[in-house]
């Protein structure tokens, strides 16, 4: 877990700019360098350009997001939603209100009769799930009809949600979590048994207009880190190929 998240601090950070810089540097001292730090410096910023292009990050992710389906009003036994960890003094993140805000309006509207919050923070199993709680109870979610569950990664997620779904009978669930996420979730939470209706966090797409942002970086690094995800599962045997 701590390398997963060295890796991607690595790869998806302002490093790389420091790396072409001293790249440049370095050959720019030496002598007869100058063509070849040329050179880096004009590779490096077009390397850079493309990763924090709109369009860079629409062609990656549109496969992973064309296995995602649209959201129905089809009812379930329960909703899940899953954690997008919180803050160290227990407060959600962004994401993890995104996900409370969807489930709890999911069960307000009928949809199911009881509500599951999963997800850790740090060494918590249930931090996440407790600060996502936070918002369920704000949107008048009674506190009887919020189970929580631990989880530090999806898969644990599914597994230690199951055992309190099967003793309500639950066995069909609405899932929710963001679109990126949907095709693991739903895989891992498929293969402990259960019919599966994703259901997506709405989110808005930019605009070509957009063009380049390094908050397109962040959105590519949680792109590949679902690719990843998805093959690690499937070599693990926590999923069957993600078919939604």
């Amino acid at each position: 877990m701590i390398l997963k998240h060295l890796i991607e601090g690595l790869a998806f950070s302002p490093l790389i700019v420091v790396v072409v810089f001293c790249l440049a540097l370095i050959f720019r001292l030496k002598a007869g360098g100058l063509r070849t730090a040329y050179h880096i410096g004009l590779g490096g910023l077009a390397f850079i350009l493309v990763l924090t292009s709109y369009a860079f990050v629409e062609m990656v992710s549109a496969p992973l997001i064309s296995w995602v389906p649209k959201n129905t009003n089809e009812k379930a036994d329960a909703v899940v939603a899953l954690g997008s960890d919180a803050t160290p003094f227990g407060a959600p993140t962004g994401g993890s209100s995104e996900r409370a805000f969807v489930g709890a309006q999911l069960f307000l509207s009928g949809r199911a009769p009881f509500l599951v919050m999963t997800g850790a923070s740090g060494r918590d199993s249930l931090g996440g799930a407790r600060a996502m709680r936070i918002i369920a109870r704000g949107l008048d979610v009674p506190d009887s009809c919020i189970v929580l569950a631990p989880g530090f990664n999806t898969y644990h997620e599914g597994l230690s949600a199951k055992p309190r779904l099967i003793s309500d009978h639950a066995q069909k669930i609405l899932l929710v979590t963001h679109a990126y996420h949907i095709p693991r979730a739903a895989a891992v939470f498929r293969k402990q048994g259960f019919t599966v209706i994703p259901h997506a966090v709405p989110f808005s797409r930019l605009n070509w207009t957009d063009g380049f942002a390094w908050s397109n970086i962040g959105r590519l690094q949680g792109v590949c880190h679902e690719y990843a995800g998805l093959l690690v599962y499937r070599m693990r045997g926590w999923i069957d190929w993600p078919h939604l």
